[in-house]
């Protein structure tokens, strides 16, 4: 008749975990008060990720070799047809690649945000990251125009990051959702 719930390790399967949390941003996210404040100023730089050199990345990769700081799931090394190289950017200080926020095509109309990363030790490194932020959805605003949505995903542990998105656009998100994972 009716079907039987069964406990996970009765089927062999984990107990769900929570992974990630997904929001969608509709327009008013790219006209929000904060965005316009929100600058990474000098001696900071903010570039292009077109313009980020093969040899700032090797830079990267070598710092990341000895230091592991950088989580494995924001290295900035993967190749993707996909990614947005106008829209994503950069961060410098003192002429090395410190920071990212990369963003990808996922219509015509919306940029998935994948990496936001901003190295630890630097004085305001909360504030860069929002001027990365910032930077980046100005960027779509030029280029995909102001009535384009975005997406980004922040790993559930990151309760920090999840706050302040909430805080950001409350009337902007037009969804969250939470993925959940299991093994067998």
């Amino acid at each position: 008749p009716g079907r039987r719930c069964c406990a996970p390790a009765q089927t062999g399967w984990t107990a769900p975990q929570q992974r990630l949390v997904i929001f969608r941003f509709d327009r008013r996210i790219l006209t929000a008060p904060w965005l316009r404040r929100a600058r990474v100023r000098p001696p900071y730089e903010v570039v292009s990720w077109g313009g980020v050199s093969e040899d700032e990345l090797e830079r990267v990769r070598i710092r990341q070799q000895s230091q592991a700081s950088i989580p494995e799931y924001l290295l900035p090394f993967e190749k993707d047809d996909s990614l947005h190289t106008t829209i994503s950017v950069g961060l410098r200080f003192n002429g090395e690649l410190i920071g990212w926020m990369l963003g990808h095509s996922v219509s015509p109309d919306t940029v998935r945000y994948t990496k936001l990363f901003v190295e630890g030790g630097f004085e305001g490194s909360k504030l860069l990251a929002m001027g990365l932020i910032a930077e980046a959805i100005r960027r779509q605003v030029c280029a995909i125009g102001p009535n384009s949505y975005v997406i980004c995903g922040v790993r559930s542990e990151n309760q920090a990051a999840i706050r302040l998105l909430q805080r950001l656009g409350p009337e902007s998100v037009r969804e969250s959702r939470i993925v959940f994972r299991v093994f067998r």
